[in-house]
């Protein structure tokens, strides 16, 4: 019996310790919904084995100590169990703060009062109470961790990624057909977090291939993002409508409340451009980032390709014993100032494999974007690039990424650095349609899911982008629309909501508007639900 106890203890102590890994795998956060392949199957089990290893370290120690329970248990026995507990409620406190932070107090409070009635118990029945109360606590959580230990063993042969259907294999099911209701394709490029004040009012850097699109283009000074953030703003985009609260459900399906509307609806059961384009016997294709396109949009596209932030796991998973060497680091993280040293250790473990990660999924994203706007068989072809966002990898001086974190760390890259980048990838894409004789046939549309937010990056801001920005925001972003054959400018100036991008297209595709003056006929017509 005393031995079945001290296994309970050693494995519910050891479960404590990994409290902050198993908050992440069991309960997830939203950032799961833009992660593609976290979790999986090895971090599960990674954690599963370091847990297992951890619990029979602490059970040679107590087999080292055969008077474990009574007085005779060594001090130095005593201040290491001890010590380790502490270690372990700390880890508990500061994910209880993560879990609840409006609730913080009241669990605190709660979990405080569990531990000081055990050590009163304690204290009144034994000498050795603050011995007595750890282990108390660890039996009375000891049924957790089997459950929890449980839950990771069904996890390890259920939580299986699907393999993704290559984009070549996806573009070889399009066949011609007849598409006697669309009259235009549109490629419609979304640049993610493209200002319009720094790049086309202080144009700090030459930007020629925008210029170059500006020359034949509807352009406009007074665009609106729908949102402020990503996912808000590009399912806003797709929709039609500005959304005022989302909510995600699973992995697959938003909870969306729109402007002027009471009722909130999902995302699924909500009017999409390209199901809109489907329904006219069109063929729809996606490139993007961030939001699971392919997921949110299964039914609704005929080609689709999506790419997390994540540059990490999404591209190079760790292997097991790199993932057993990090569960070890974050239960080492609830000592109090271990944590900054881990975070460096981190830091230089992770950054080469990030810097790979960010150029293949360049590179994936760019090869990706080439095949499905050059079938000309593809109505509606979005495109979600994540540049100028940060992180700044880009050398403009040697016109190819750093290794910026790993290697070069004393580099200072801007988002002046970005913009640069993001105008030479128009420029790939506008010679790209050129040679396959696709360019003056197709409408382009080229704009930003939000303005450059800088109220979010302005302690880490550099000088020059002080300067440019006097650190403010404004709120307007870039819009080109360069109409089949245009090969004239045409400045539009007064305010607009890009929400109505996707009525716009609509018209387009119909071929209701052809010309520069139609499409400002077309906006002030229906600017009026929109702004």
């Amino acid at each position: 019996m005393k031995n079945l106890q001290q296994i309970l203890i050693a494995f519910s102590l050891a479960n404590l310790l990994f409290i902050q890994d198993w908050k992440r795998l069991i309960y997830p956060t939203n950032e799961l919904f833009h992660n593609k392949l976290s979790p999986y199957p090895n971090e599960f089990f990674g954690l599963f084995l370091s847990i297992l290893l951890t619990s029979f370290i602490f059970l040679f120690g107590f087999w080292g100590n055969k008077s474990f329970f009574g007085e005779k248990f060594s001090v130095i026995g005593k201040i290491m169990f001890l010590l380790i507990m502490a270690v372990a409620l700390n880890g508990v406190k500061q994910q209880l703060n993560d879990l609840f932070p409006h609730f913080y107090l009241a669990f605190g409070l709660f979990f405080l009062g569990i531990i000081l009635t055990i050590s009163l118990i304690s204290l009144l029945k034994s000498q050795n109470f603050l011995l007595d109360s750890a282990i108390w606590i660890c039996l009375i959580f000891s049924p957790i961790a089997i459950l929890i230990w449980g839950f990771s063993i069904w996890k390890i042969f259920t939580e299986n990624p699907v393999a993704e259907t290559s984009i070549t294999a996806q573009i070889e099911q399009i066949k011609p057909k007849e598409k006697d209701d669309l009259k235009n394709r549109v490629i419609w490029i979304i640049f993610d977090e493209l200002d319009y004040v720094v790049p086309f009012e202080k144009k700090p850097v030459a930007l020629p291939e925008f210029e170059k699109l500006k020359q034949t283009s509807f352009f406009t000074t007074n665009a609106i993002p729908p949102a402020y953030s990503t996912r808000d703003a590009t399912i806003s985009l797709i929709t039609g409508k500005k959304i005022e609260k989302s909510e995600v459900i699973g992995r697959d399906d938003l909870k969306l409340k729109f402007s002027n509307e009471a009722n909130s609806i999902k995302f699924s059961e909500t009017q999409n451009i390209f199901r809109q384009i489907k329904s006219m016997n069109g063929e729809t294709a996606l490139v993007g980032w961030v939001n699971p396109y392919c997921l949110l949009l299964k039914q609704d596209l005929s080609v689709c390709q999506w790419h997390s932030f994540d540059t990490v796991n999404d591209y190079f998973p760790m292997p097991l014993s790199r993932i057993m060497l990090r569960n070890f680091q974050n239960a080492a993280n609830s000592i109090p100032l271990f944590s900054r040293v881990s975070d460096s250790v981190e830091a230089r473990i992770s950054a080469n494999v990030e810097d790979k990660g960010y150029l293949a999924r360049h590179q994936e994203m760019m090869k990706a974007t080439e095949s499905i706007i050059t079938n000309p068989n593809i109505d509606l072809a979005f495109i979600h690039l994540p540049f100028p966002h940060p992180p700044n990898y880009y050398n403009v001086e040697k016109g190819d990424f750093d290794k910026f974190l790993s290697k070069n760390k004393s580099l200072k890259h801007t988002y002046l650095d970005n913009l640069i980048l993001t105008d030479k990838v128009l420029g790939e894409i506008r010679r790209t349609l050129e040679e396959s004789n696709l360019w003056n046939n197709s409408t382009i549309i080229v704009s930003s899911d939000h303005q450059w937010r800088i109220n979010s990056y302005l302690k880490n801001l550099f000088e020059i982008e002080r300067q440019l920005t006097n650190e403010k925001e404004d709120v307007r972003v870039p819009f080109f629309l360069k109409l089949k054959n245009q090969n004239e400018s045409f400045i539009y100036e007064k305010p607009f909501n890009t929400a109505i991008t996707k009525d716009l297209i609509l018209a387009i595709v119909k071929g209701e508007i052809s010309t520069a003056e139609e499409v400002k006929f077309w906006l002030e017509k229906n600017l009026n639900n929109f702004n």
